[in-house]
């Protein structure tokens, strides 16, 4: 219990980050058809999911933005930030 508790303070500072919340904001707008596969799981999406073809230098085109919200993570987990 004490372990997820922990990392629900981490999840409620990461979700409380501005700099983060910019971040996620940013890559979400690039790609709205990804949209479909946010919220509750289920079966179906996990399916839709593993069956969807990603185009991995248009992805590699839009910048560090995944290397840098994973930097950010890493340091909210850590508790250097």
């Amino acid at each position: 219990m004490r372990t997820y508790l922990i990392l629900k303070e981490k999840a409620a500072q990461w979700n409380a980050d501005p700099e983060i919340q910019s971040i996620v904001a940013e890559i979400n707008a690039e790609d709205p058809s990804m949209n479909q596969f946010f919220g509750k799981y289920s079966a179906e999406k996990a399916s839709a999911i593993k069956a969807q073809v990603f185009d991995r230098s248009a992805i590699a085109g839009r910048g560090l933005k995944y290397e840098r919200l994973d930097q950010l993570t890493v340091e909210v987990l850590l508790g250097v930030r």
